[in-house]
C-alpha cells in the first residue's frame, strides 16, 4: 500500500479467507453473500449466478469477511454462529479491477472494509488496481484513497437508480513495481 497509508485492523475475531469452489459450504457462502449484495446495493446487485462463476473463474477471487461481530444478523445468520460481514471480488488479468466489495451494515466502522481492501491490494501484487464507484458514496472513496488509490477519471451518468456519475481510481504500488 501506500506510503504513510495505516488501514485499521478489523475489530473481533473474522476470518478473512478466498472462497474457492472446493471451499467447505461453497454454495453457502455463494448464496450468503448474493442475499448481503442484494441488502447492500437493491436493485443494482450482482445476480447470485455472477458470483457463483466467480468462485470457479480462475481469473477471479472472491474474499470473504466472516465472523460473528457486531450485532444482528446481518445477512441472515443466526447471531453466535459465522456468518458473512463482508466480501471482495477481484479480477487480474494483465491488470487488477476490483469488481465489487460490500460489508453489512451493522458491521461497517470495524475496519472490515479495510481488511478486505488490505486483501485485495496484497492479492494483486504489482499489478495496478482499477475500480470505479458512485461519486456520492463518500464513505467507499476515503476507504480507498487512504488505501493509495486516486482519481484519474469519470463515467458521466454510469449509475441508475439514481442517475450519477462514475468516478474511476486507480492504485498503483510504486515502491514494488
Amino acid at each position: 500500500m501506500a506510503a504513510g497509508a495505516a488501514l485499521p485492523e478489523a475489530a473481533g475475531s473474522g476470518r478473512l479467507w478466498e472462497l474457492l469452489p472446493e471451499s467447505e459450504g461453497a454454495e453457502r457462502w455463494v448464496s450468503e453473500t448474493a442475499l448481503l449484495e442484494r441488502r447492500i446495493f437493491g436493485s443494482s446487485a450482482w445476480p447470485e449466478e455472477s458470483f457463483r462463476k466467480a468462485a470457479e473463474n480462475v481469473y477471479d477471487s472472491l474474499f470473504l469477511y466472516t465472523g460473528t461481530t457486531g450485532t444482528g444478523t446481518g445477512s441472515g445468520g443466526a447471531c453466535g454462529t459465522e456468518r458473512l460481514l463482508g466480501y471482495a471480488l477481484i479480477r487480474q488479468l494483465d491488470v487488477a479491477e476490483l469488481l465489487i466489495i460490500g460489508v453489512s451494515e451493522d458491521a461497517r466502522r470495524q475496519g472490515i472494509g479495510a481488511a478486505l481492501m488490505k486483501k485485495v491490494l496484497s492479492a494483486a501484487g504489482c499489478l495496478p488496481v482499477f475500480l470505479e464507484v458512485r461519486e456520492g458514496n463518500a464513505a467507499a472513496r476515503r476507504l480507498y484513497e487512504t488505501c493509495g488509490f486516486r482519481e484519474y477519471g469519470r463515467r458521466k451518468n454510469y449509475y441508475e437508480h439514481p442517475s450519477e456519475d462514475a468516478v474511476l481510481m486507480k492504485y498503483e504500488d510504486i515502491i514494488n513495481a
